[in-house]
């Protein structure tokens, strides 16, 4: 398949990742875009990078300003026996850096201590604090113990829903019906409706299934899966619920190349709709990993039931 760029979408929905990586832990940009297009088909050149970071006020280069204005808190608070720690858009800065910085640029402390140079509204991402106590001196911690690979796996399918989540409401794929009372997909209730009626099939089939009517009952699975494409498409945020309860009650009531025949086809078909990048096609590609039915199935019961839990499922 072949790869594009990344949308404006796609930046909105990974932007808490792209932050984490990149400002809390201090990941260089060559390694952010590394990680992001291996773990998330994320695909976006340097430059774009460096322009979306400059844009969410990410860029970790020290400004003039920015300088001058920790120099002259540092001298304040240095008269009164204060010690500082310094962040500049929520990042911590290293004293060392700015000393480094000031070295550089010989001629900047002289002409700001003569006033040539005013700090004006430029410094505004400075963030000045007293310094926490040493924790070694405080108490000690015990080792960081690893979490395991179902751990992560876990850990990595909340954090998707939670991205999903917040860009479909911030970019307004989801929104609020008249009542404010629940978010529709982009057609409003009319995609709820049509995610229903397809819904419904699909449990008409199932039921056909479980009946013994083997021939009408997979006719009309075939019926809905040629409906997949605009379920997909619209984004209802029903779908969720859907795909999982379905992928679950394949692996649970067919035989198991079956049922994993069909689960991978809503994968591949997620991909082909929404793209490799999009959360839901991510989604699958977390809950599938390995090879183990039982694992992969509690995987989609569990998720399933956190998202839904008062919701009657297929099985």
């Amino acid at each position: 398949m072949q790869q594009t760029y990344a949308t404006e979408t796609d930046w909105e929905l990974h932007r808490e990742k792209i932050t984490e990586l990149y400002s809390e832990q201090d990941k260089p940009l060559g390694e952010v875009m590394e990680i992001m297009q291996r773990d998330h088909l994320f695909r976006a050149t340097p430059k774009m990078f460096k322009t979306r970071i400059k844009k969410w006020g990410l860029d970790k280069k020290h400004k003039a300003p920015e300088v001058l204005e920790m120099v002259r808190l540092k001298r304040q608070r240095d008269a009164v026996g204060k010690k500082s720690k310094f962040f500049i858009r929520n990042r911590p800065v290293n004293w060392e850096d700015v000393e480094r910085y000031l070295k550089r640029s010989r001629n900047l402390l002289t002409k700001f201590d003569s006033g040539f140079l005013e700090i004006g509204g430029h410094a505004t991402g400075v963030v000045c604090r007293t310094p926490s106590p040493d924790p070694s001196i405080v108490l000690t911690l015990p080792g960081i113990i690893e979490a395991s690979d179902e751990l992560r796996t876990a850990d990595e399918v909340v954090r998707i829903m939670r991205d999903y989540f917040r860009g479909a409401i911030e970019g307004g794929i989801w929104t609020y019906d008249s009542g404010g009372a629940c978010y529709f997909g982009r057609r409003g209730s009319a995609t709820y409706f049509h995610f229903l009626n397809w819904y419904t099939s699909m449990s008409t089939a199932i039921f056909y299934i479980k009946g013994s009517r083997i021939e009408q009952g997979f006719r009309l699975i075939n019926t809905c899966f040629n409906q997949l494409q605009q379920v997909l498409e619209e984004q209802d945020p029903s779908i969720l619920f859907g795909l999982l309860d379905l992928g679950t009650f394949f692996l649970s009531n067919f035989p198991k190349d079956l049922g994993r025949s069909y689960v991978d086809y809503i994968r591949d078909f997620s991909q082909t709709i929404l793209g490799e990048r999009h959360p839901i096609s991510l989604l699958w590609v977390r809950c599938l990993s390995g090879h183990e039915p039982d694992r992969i199935r509690l995987r989609l019961v569990a998720l399933t039931q956190a998202l839904y839990p008062s919701t009657k499922t297929l099985q």
